[in-house]
Protein backbone atom coordinates (compact mmCIF):
# COMPACT_ATOMS: atom_id res chain seq x y z
CA UNK A 1 0.00 0.00 0.00
CA UNK A 2 1.51 3.13 -1.30
CA UNK A 3 0.14 4.79 1.93
CA UNK A 4 1.94 2.99 4.60
CA UNK A 5 5.08 3.22 2.60
CA UNK A 6 4.47 7.21 2.65
CA UNK A 7 4.46 7.06 5.97
CA UNK A 8 7.26 4.54 6.93
CA UNK A 9 9.38 6.68 4.53
CA UNK A 10 8.33 10.05 6.72
CA UNK A 11 8.61 8.46 10.28
CA UNK A 12 12.41 7.16 9.31
CA UNK A 13 12.96 10.85 7.70
CA UNK A 14 11.63 12.36 11.08
CA UNK A 15 13.43 10.19 13.38
CA UNK A 16 16.54 10.49 11.69
CA UNK A 17 16.11 14.74 11.89
CA UNK A 18 15.15 14.34 15.97
CA UNK A 19 18.42 11.71 16.62
CA UNK A 20 20.68 14.37 14.76
CA UNK A 21 20.12 16.42 17.65
CA UNK A 22 22.42 13.81 19.73
CA UNK A 23 24.20 11.97 17.41
CA UNK A 24 27.78 11.53 18.22
CA UNK A 25 27.40 13.21 21.65
CA UNK A 26 28.36 10.89 24.70
CA UNK A 27 25.77 10.41 27.78
CA UNK A 28 27.55 13.44 29.73
CA UNK A 29 27.29 15.89 26.43
CA UNK A 30 23.60 15.04 26.51
CA UNK A 31 23.29 15.86 30.01
CA UNK A 32 24.71 19.58 29.86
CA UNK A 33 22.64 20.44 27.21
CA UNK A 34 19.03 18.89 28.39
CA UNK A 35 17.98 18.69 31.84
CA UNK A 36 16.47 14.93 32.20
CA UNK A 37 13.38 13.95 30.80
CA UNK A 38 13.59 16.79 28.24
CA UNK A 39 11.71 16.49 25.09
CA UNK A 40 14.47 17.92 22.72
CA UNK A 41 12.58 20.99 21.41
CA UNK A 42 12.68 19.98 17.80
CA UNK A 43 13.51 21.16 14.75
CA UNK A 44 14.32 24.07 17.57
CA UNK A 45 17.21 21.73 19.00
CA UNK A 46 20.51 22.92 20.17
CA UNK A 47 23.24 22.49 18.01
CA UNK A 48 25.92 20.79 17.84
CA UNK A 49 29.28 20.93 16.53
CA UNK A 50 28.48 17.39 14.13
CA UNK A 51 24.01 18.72 13.97
CA UNK A 52 25.00 22.78 12.49
CA UNK A 53 25.98 21.61 9.41
CA UNK A 54 22.58 20.58 8.48
CA UNK A 55 20.10 23.10 8.07
CA UNK A 56 17.20 22.62 10.26
CA UNK A 57 14.33 19.76 9.93
CA UNK A 58 16.63 18.15 6.76
CA UNK A 59 17.46 14.86 7.03
CA UNK A 60 20.45 12.68 7.21
CA UNK A 61 22.26 10.11 4.81
CA UNK A 62 20.55 7.33 6.51
CA UNK A 63 16.86 8.43 5.19
CA UNK A 64 18.11 9.21 1.68
CA UNK A 65 19.75 5.71 1.54
CA UNK A 66 16.52 4.46 3.05
CA UNK A 67 14.62 5.78 0.23
CA UNK A 68 17.00 4.95 -2.86
CA UNK A 69 17.23 1.36 -1.86
CA UNK A 70 13.95 0.94 -1.70
CA UNK A 71 13.74 2.48 -5.24
CA UNK A 72 16.53 0.81 -6.69
CA UNK A 73 15.14 -2.54 -5.34
CA UNK A 74 11.78 -1.87 -6.82
CA UNK A 75 13.40 -1.09 -9.86
CA UNK A 76 15.19 -4.07 -10.35
CA UNK A 77 12.59 -6.49 -9.00
CA UNK A 78 11.59 -9.05 -11.22
CA UNK A 79 8.11 -8.22 -9.95
CA UNK A 80 8.37 -4.56 -11.72
CA UNK A 81 6.00 -4.14 -14.30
Amino acid sequence: NIIELIVVFKGNALGDAVGLSCEFLSKEEIAKIYQPNDIIPFPNFKRNFHSQRWAVGDWTGTSRSLIRSYLIDLIFSPQYP
